[in-house]
C-alpha cells in the first residue's frame, strides 16, 4: 500500500505492486460488462487495419487495472469523493447527457 504523505513522494520513488495478465477472457470480459464492443478491442480484422496493427485493450480498462494494483491508502480516493453526486449502489441506474457545442 502506498501510504506516504503526497508531499513526500518524489520523482523517482518506485512502488512494487503485483501483476495482472491482459488475456483475450479479460477484454472481452470488460467489453460484456460496459457494453464497449468497439472493433478495435474484440475484431482482428478491424484492428490489424488501425495503427496499432492488432487489438488492443480497452483504456479504460487499463486505467480500472492500474488502480486495482496500486493500493493506495484510503485518504487518497477522497478526490475522487468530492466530485461524485452520490454513491452509485447495486440497482441504481447510471445514465449521462452529454451537450455537444455548435460549431
Amino acid at each position: 500500500m502506498i501510504s506516504t504523505s503526497y508531499e513526500d513522494i518524489r520523482i523517482g520513488d518506485i512502488a512494487k505492486t503485483g501483476f495482472v495478465t491482459v488475456t483475450e477472457e479479460y477484454v472481452r470480459g470488460f467489453a460484456d460488462l460496459t457494453g464497449d464492443r468497439h472493433p478495435l478491442h474484440l475484431d482482428p480484422e478491424y484492428a490489424a487495419r488501425t495503427r496499432f496493427g492488432q487489438r488492443i485493450a480497452h483504456g479504460a480498462l487499463m486505467m480500472s487495472t492500474l488502480l486495482g494494483l496500486v493500493e493506495l491508502h484510503p485518504s487518497y480516493l477522497q478526490c475522487f469523493y468530492d466530485r461524485a453526486v452520490a454513491p452509485h449502489g447495486k440497482g441504481r441506474q447510471l445514465a449521462e447527457s452529454i451537450d455537444a457545442p455548435l460549431l
